[in-house]
């Protein structure tokens, strides 16, 4: 899949916040405490930054950030697909003493090396750019790097099932990715049921929370230790 978000990544924040106001953001920090002591994490589709610099500057407990870092994360791999989000997101966290908590890798989930396995997977807006047999392909290609007992953090839109707000939600959701076919070339059209998805792949709803009148979905999901790729 060929697309070019080089030429937005600038404004994606901006755009985000006018249309969504703070739902997104608040959607990904969520579940953040869940994350086990010690973790090798994996954020792919990370985006320009925004959310990367919370998360190494995000408190647990009272906690500063730098016992955060030492207490519970022990390396991030930031896997994008857009050099310019990830020039972006390498600006966000230049107050990182020499960026040594985060390797950046230009890619996608194709590029993770078959050796590297990850305790917490992030995914945030990043599953709907895929449908059919290629959203399966990326989510199982990915799940095969989640250790067994890891969690995967997950937040995207959905439509809500009442009837008022699926009809608007419905037709913004084909203004967006009309917007983002005009802009990067993405040629899907429709969301997916993402929570078939996961259960499909034996991963456990652990915990969700809905913001935007139940647009957009924070989920926690967990790798049981019993499953085997």
């Amino acid at each position: 899949m060929l697309l070019n978000f080089d030429h937005i990544a600038r404004y994606y924040n901006i755009l985000s916040t006018i249309v969504f106001g703070s739902s997104i953001h608040k959607a990904q920090l969520q579940f953040l405490d869940r994350i086990p002591e010690n973790s090798n994490v994996l954020i792919i589709g990370g985006g320009s930054g925004k959310f990367l610099k919370e998360f190494c500057c995000w408190p647990v407990g009272g906690q500063s950030r730098e016992m955060l870092i030492k207490s519970r994360i022990k390396k991030i791999l930031y896997v994008e697909y857009s050099a310019e989000m990830i020039r972006l997101s390498k600006e966000a966290i230049g107050v990182i003493p020499e960026n040594k908590l985060v390797e950046f890798r230009l890619g996608t989930e194709a590029d993770l090396r078959n050796d590297e396995v990850f305790d917490v997977v992030i995914t945030h807006c990043f599953l709907n750019l895929f449908e059919g047999l290629q959203l399966r392909s990326v989510m199982n290609k990915i799940n095969s790097h989640l250790t067994p007992g890891g969690i995967w953090l997950f937040s995207d839109f959905r439509i809500s099932s009442n009837r008022f707000h699926k009809i608007w939600q419905g037709l913004l959701t084909k203004i967006m990715y009309l917007f983002f076919r005009i802009t990067t070339g993405l040629q899907n059209k429709n969301l997916e049921k993402f929570d078939d998805l996961f259960i499909a792949m034996q991963l456990i709803k652990v915990e969700e929370k809905f913001f935007y009148a139940k647009m957009i979905s924070a989920v926690h999901y967990q790798k049981g230790s019993f499953m085997k790729e």
